[in-house]
C-alpha cells in the first residue's frame, strides 16, 4: 500500500427507504478523501434502489450493485463482501440504518500499521431507540479476542 489507504464502505440494503438517506448522507460527508461507497440492493420493492441511484448521480464515489433476487440480509452481506474484494485497502460495513460520525473513516485510516496484530477495528456506538434516550455501547472484545 502506498500513500493513504483506500477505504470502501459496504452498504447492503433491501426495502430501506425509511433509513437509507440517514446512512448515505454521513457517508458522503466523511472527511476522509480516499473513500468509495458500494451499495448493494437485494431486490428492494420500495424506493431504496432509486434513492441509491440518486447518490450515484451526485457523487462518483458511490456505486451500486442491484441483485435481481432477494438474497436475505446475511447472504446479501456475504455476497457484498465478495463484490468489494480488492477494491480498497480497508473495508467497513455501513448498514442501511447506521449513522456514522464525519471522521469515522479517517481515524483508523490515519493510523495504518499501528496495530499489525489487529484483526478488526471496533468502535463505540451510540444507540438510540424510539421513546428512549441514547445509550453508548463500548466494544473492546470480539469472541474472546481483545
Amino acid at each position: 500500500m502506498t500513500g493513504q489507504p483506500r477505504v470502501l464502505a459496504l452498504t447492503p440494503t433491501c426495502n430501506a427507504k425509511a433509513f437509507l438517506r440517514r446512512t448515505l448522507d454521513p457517508l458522503a460527508a466523511q472527511t476522509y478523501p480516499h473513500k468509495r461507497v458500494l451499495l448493494v440492493d437485494s431486490s428492494s420493492t420500495d424506493a431504496a434502489a432509486d434513492i441509491a441511484e440518486d447518490y450515484l448521480q451526485r457523487d462518483a464515489r458511490f456505486y451500486l450493485v442491484r441483485r435481481t433476487d432477494n438474497l436475505g440480509w446475511i447472504c446479501n452481506t456475504n455476497a457484498m463482501l465478495e463484490d468489494g474484494r480488492g477494491q480498497a485497502d480497508y473495508r467497513l460495513s455501513a448498514f442501511h440504518d447506521e449513522v456514522l460520525l464525519p471522521d469515522y473513516m479517517a481515524r483508523p485510516a490515519a493510523r495504518p500499521g499501528t496495530r499489525p496484530d489487529a484483526l478488526l477495528p471496533l468502535s463505540d456506538a451510540e444507540l438510540e431507540f424510539e421513546g428512549q434516550g441514547a445509550q453508548t455501547a463500548a466494544f473492546t472484545r470480539l469472541e474472546r479476542v481483545t
